[in-house]
């Protein structure tokens, strides 16, 4: 498989447009000289929209929020690196002539890191699913929610990206899922799983989903033919999605020393979730399952804490971000839980008890499978955030925005704490509290301000 080396180019910097073949390469600054060097390059527009495309989308953002200042989205460009290249030499050579190519930012594209696989599957025994109780037996209190108006998900829209679903599953087949956009690419257990945890129909009370009347629920895949392809899922997504709706992002990168960070670590998809929270899309992202990278000291090329809040080179993309914690109380940090200060959710990283995907078996209605760590945390957040519009519909003209999701899930005041502050996981939200403190009607119904 290729490696793609990604070139920013300056926002005012013109590039023509894409040539008529696709054999044809991209013919940006410094790119005959970098193919020269290295054979066997290919250039390509790594954001393939047309420009009037791209419009709608910012016009939108900026129509939710005035404030919002996208990139050129058009000055991103690949540079594929055939394989016996070094992906990080060809970085290097372009990062040499930055100035001179007019380039603000060159990274390699992260590869694809398999999502972690769930525990043995058994076809006895009844899921675990303690996260339902109220805050007090150390869950998210869904049960209290459930008995209010909304407080199912009802109608809300969800999409899990990922790589594999088995949607034949007889507690997901009701649900009616499509696939939005790539492959189905293997992995099914985890995709069943955290499917499972949000929205399952509890067929012969096997599981219980906590959005379990949700009005459509769609899957994204990052396999096309094979090519791994994290960014057109991501930007797929964002165009079929409207205004409220849940992208559930159940992925992890490797990078910066590290394996098992957040998705938005890559300073591509950085934006492109940065884009779809400012068109108002509720965007749950996993915080990812390396214990021992603490957020706040990963540095980029140049050094900046990027992911820090309290650095200034600190880029905020929107998203709730989710760690895993502990499911007894106190909760304590999940060991196998990236941390920091720029995490604004915790939720159980172990117990869960959920559906799996057994092939042979496709029919049997009771087997269950653990999923740990930010799998299973920011599969039970996002159960949360469409329960949170749920409740809000019935009183509101407009959805609530990703923003607004994450004041009242991350809010330190409603939610419940770790054992101490030093755990760097932010808050496990608590629906009933929300509910009972009439925090959403405090919300405004408008946007654009």
């Amino acid at each position: 498989m290729s490696r793609r080396v990604i070139v920013k180019y300056a926002d005012l910097v013109p590039l023509p447009d894409d040539p008529p073949s696709p054999e044809l390469m991209l013919d940006v600054p410094g790119f005959g000289e970098m193919s020269s060097r290295f054979p066997g390059l290919r250039s390509r527009r790594r954001l393939n929209r047309r420009a009037d495309q791209w419009s709608v989308l910012i016009n939108r953002a900026k129509a939710l929020h005035p404030g919002y200042k996208p990139p050129e989205f058009r000055n991103f460009v690949t540079f594929e690196v055939p394989e016996g290249l070094d992906p990080g030499e060809v970085a290097k050579g372009v990062r040499d002539r930055a100035g001179e190519f007019k380039v603000e930012r060159v990274y390699v594209e992260p590869p694809p890191m398999p999502p972690p696989t769930p525990g043995p599957v058994s076809t006895t025994g009844t899921p675990t699913q303690g996260y339902l109780e109220s805050a007090a037996q150390g869950g998210i209190d869904v049960r209290y929610a459930w008995d209010q108006a909304g407080g199912r998900g009802d109608g809300q829209r969800l999409v899990d990206l990922e790589w594999g679903w088995d949607k034949a599953h007889p507690d997901l087949a009701s649900l009616g899922i499509e696939i939005l956009t790539g492959d189905v690419y293997g992995a099914l257990d985890h995709g069943t799983a955290v499917l499972g945890v949000v929205a399952a129909g509890s067929y012969a009370g096997t599981c219980s989903g906590i959005a379990p009347a949700l009005g459509s629920v769609r899957c994204a895949s990052p396999w096309y033919s094979g090519q791994y392809d994290l960014v057109t899922a991501l930007l797929d997504s964002i165009y079929e999605m409207s205004v409220g709706d849940v992208l559930l992002l159940e992925m992890q990168n490797m990078g910066y020393g590290f394996a098992g960070i957040p998705v938005e670590t890559d300073p591509t998809t950085m934006e492109l979730v940065r884009l779809a929270t400012a068109v108002g899309i509720v965007v749950v992202e996993a915080a990812g399952n390396d214990g021992t990278a603490n957020l706040d000291d990963l540095k980029d090329e140049s050094g900046s804490r990027f992911m820090n809040p309290a650095d200034p080179a600190f880029r905020d993309s929107g998203a709730i971000l989710v760690a895993a914690g502990t499911s007894t109380s106190p909760h304590t940090r999940n060991p196998g839980s990236c941390h920091g200060a720029r995490i604004d959710c915790f939720a159980w990283g172990d117990s869960v008890y959920t559906l799996g995907s057994v092939p042979a078996q496709n029919q049997s209605p009771a087997y269950t499978t653990p999923i740990d760590r930010t799998s299973s945390a920011a599969a039970i957040v996002a159960g949360a955030a469409l329960i949170l519009q749920g409740l809000a519909a019935p009183n509101r003209r407009l959805p609530l925005t990703s923003q607004q999701v994450r004041s009242v899930l991350g809010d330190r005041e409603r939610g419940t704490r770790p054992a101490s502050t030093a755990e760097l996981i932010g808050v496990m939200p608590d629906l009933r509290k929300i509910i009972e403190d009439g925090v959403l009607a405090s919300i405004p119904d408008t946007y654009g301000t």
